[in-house]
């Protein structure tokens, strides 16, 4: 059975995300110091993630899975699962965990986040 079409329009993009990424910077005594570093901020649509038995044990360990729409653009298809995403409204960090390119609609990327795991 082929699967039902899902048409995500831009009026759907109500969150504001930042894309972090880890940046090492030397102390000046020959270690390196990681912090994250803001990359570009864009709209995002979330998605909660229900129903399978995986998902239901996260949520009683207190992970929050979900998936995160956003624009394909330049910047956006950098994004790697070592980042991490911030809500600008909450303040909430984001593990992400996959990023995957929309097979319906190739100007849509679809990311798997998880809340409450440390980035």
């Amino acid at each position: 059975m082929a699967r039902p079409f899902r048409r995500t329009r831009a009026g759907q993009l109500h969150e504001r995300v930042e894309f972090q990424k880890r940046a090492y910077v030397d102390d000046g005594y020959g270690n390196e110091q990681a912090s994250f570093e803001a990359v570009f901020e864009t709209r995002a649509a979330y998605n909660l993630m229900r129903g399978s038995e995986s998902v239901i044990a996260s949520r009683l360990t207190g992970v929050q899975p979900m998936t995160v729409t956003i624009r394909s653009t330049i910047n956006a298809r950098s994004v790697q699962p070592d980042w991490r995403m911030v809500d600008q409204n909450t303040g909430k960090l984001y593990a992400i965990t996959a990023v995957m390119q929309d097979f319906d609609n190739k100007s849509w990327l679809d990311l798997i986040v998880t809340e409450g795991v440390a980035a």
